[in-house]
């Protein structure tokens, strides 16, 4: 009988550990998406680095990060001048 009650007392601690774990996911998720910044969805992903919303934080992440230019999108007239930014931008 006591091994019964026991095992009822650990399954219930799982139980409340899983559901607070759960919901500090939800909150730090809620979080980084009112934030919608690099920074938001990275605290995320350090916090929960296999939390229920890795994959969409991982994917916001790459949308937010601003790329460097193309060099054949900047419109310079200056051959020389457009050489210097093309080696410039693609360090």
């Amino acid at each position: 009988m006591i091994q019964i009650k026991s095992l009822a007392f650990l399954c219930f601690v799982c139980l409340f550990l899983f559901s607070a774990c759960t919901s500090n996911d939800k909150a730090a998720w809620s979080e980084a998406n009112k934030k919608n910044t690099v920074e938001g969805y990275q605290a995320y992903v350090q916090l929960f680095p296999n939390g229920k919303h890795l994959t969409e934080a991982q994917t916001k992440i790459v949308l937010l990060t601003p790329k460097a230019p193309d060099c054949n999108d900047i419109k310079v007239k200056d051959e020389v001048l457009r050489g210097t930014i093309k080696k410039c931008v693609n360090r």
